[in-house]
Order: structure tokens, then C-alpha cells, then sequence
């Protein structure tokens, strides 16, 4: 007889399985998990709205051998306002590009899942959704044990200084003596590319956001940079968004 496993989740991958059913992938504190739902495909089925990307569920599920099935779900949040805003859905989509492909290694499932439960939070109510994006994106590489190097020259090893500009390249910041070197960031921008790194989650406002929000561009675009160096990760959703957009 099959076991019943109830937990909490995110739903962050929805694919077509069989006539009427979705295989959907949820981010738990457990780590991931996937589920059959059956009926999805229904037009007036409840479980319908079980698959939707960024739906926040407590649920029960079969726990086999076997491919698991839901069983029973309550719904915590839609996130009605990344669903209905295509700049926020966009952002979305790129957030659970990067879970789905780079946090299988990550020893602590929990507060991974705390952090992108958090995030979404913020993304739901927030006038700087760019700006929030960059911060996760800094966030997760110290989660997968690749943070930029912040507190000194990655060339010279010499303390952090005032002037320190940020090399993607290089991994981190380089100090006044190496400015010669190639480098992504002004000293405003990394300064404000520091803030984004050293900042609690939990104390992230748009108060703070907008503080940042004036270098986010070249932060962001080191970002890719740093993300395609040393982790090897090309955002194929972001590619796919700017095309959208031109």
C-alpha cells in the first residue's frame, strides 16, 4: 500500500503526461519533487490549478517506487500579481530556469526553499522586479558555493579598499593598483553590486531596491558574465525574453 507524504511546495515546472494529467515539479524543503496530477487538463477540474508555475500548495502525495501522484492540495498563494504582470512573469520564469538547472548540489534544501519562497514574496509586491532578480542571482551563487570575492584584490590579495572596482573574470573585486585590467564595474556599481550581496533577504524593501535600481543594468549584465565563467550557466530564458522584446 502506498505511503501518503504531505508537505509544502513550490511548483516550478509543469509538462503534459498522458491524456488528461501534468507532470509537475515542486520545490519542497525536502528538495524536488515530482508529481502526477491527474485531471489537470480538465477545463473545469480543481486540480487545474495545482500546476500553475509559482503556485505555493501545501499537498499530499503517494511516496513509492513509482512515479508519485497528488493526492490533496490547498493552495497558499497564486501569486496573482507575476501571473498577471509580464515583466514580473518574465523575471519569474527566469528564477525558476536557474532553480530547475543549478540547486540539485545544494546541501541545505531548506533554506534554499525559505530564500525562493521569500523572493517570490518580494516579486509578487515589488516596483523593481530587474533589480530583485540581480539580487537573487547573487544570493544563489553563494548558496552554490561560488560567491564573488568582496573582501579583497583577486589579483594582489590586498584588503578592501575604497576604490575596488568587479571583474567578473576575475571573480571578484580588483583594487586601485590592477585598474588596468579589464573590469565590469564602476566603483558606484559595485559598491551597489556589494550591497546586493551582504543584504538580508528578509530586509530587502523597495526602498532599498531603488537605491540600487540606477546600476542594475551593468550589475545585471555581469551577472550573466559571472554565472557563464564560472558556472558554466547560459540563461536561455533570458535570451529567449530579449528577443521578445526587441
Amino acid at each position: 500500500m502506498a505511503q501518503i507524504q504531505k508537505l509544502q511546495g513550490i511548483v516550478i515546472k509543469k509538462i503534459d503526461y498522458k491524456e488528461n494529467a501534468n507532470l509537475i515539479t515542486l520545490l519542497t524543503k525536502e528538495g524536488k519533487i515530482s508529481l502526477i496530477v491527474r485531471g489537470s487538463k480538465k477545463i473545469n477540474s480543481v486540480t487545474r490549478n495545482y500546476t500553475n508555475l509559482f503556485t505555493k500548495m501545501d499537498f499530499n502525495s503517494t511516496n513509492n517506487l513509482k512515479l508519485n501522484t497528488l493526492t490533496e492540495a490547498s493552495i497558499l498563494k497564486s501569486y496573482v500579481n507575476i501571473n498577471s504582470d509580464l515583466d514580473k512573469m518574465n523575471i519569474g520564469l527566469i528564477i525558476l530556469e536557474k532553480i530547475n538547472k543549478l540547486t540539485d548540489e545544494i546541501s541545505n534544501q531548506e533554506l534554499l526553499y525559505d530564500f525562493v519562497s521569500l523572493i517570490f514574496d518580494k516579486l509578487e509586491e515589488t516596483n523593481f522586479p530587474n533589480t530583485l532578480l540581480s539580487l537573487f542571482e547573487v544570493k544563489l551563487l553563494y548558496l552554490l558555493g561560488v560567491s564573488p570575492e568582496f573582501k579583497e584584490c583577486t589579483i594582489c590579495s590586498k584588503k578592501q579598499e575604497e576604490h575596488n572596482v568587479f571583474s567578473a573574470h576575475n571573480g571578484g573585486i580588483i583594487c586601485s593598483s590592477h585598474l588596468i585590467n579589464n573590469y565590469d564595474l564602476n566603483e558606484n556599481e559595485t559598491k551597489a553590486f556589494e550591497l546586493l550581496f551582504f543584504i538580508k533577504p528578509d530586509k530587502v524593501d523597495d526602498e532599498f531596491l531603488s537605491l540600487v535600481n540606477e546600476y542594475n543594468s551593468n550589475i545585471s549584465n555581469t551577472l550573466d558574465k559571472f554565472y557563464e565563467i564560472h558556472l558554466e550557466f547560459y540563461s536561455k530564458a533570458k535570451k529567449i525574453i530579449k528577443e521578445l522584446q526587441k
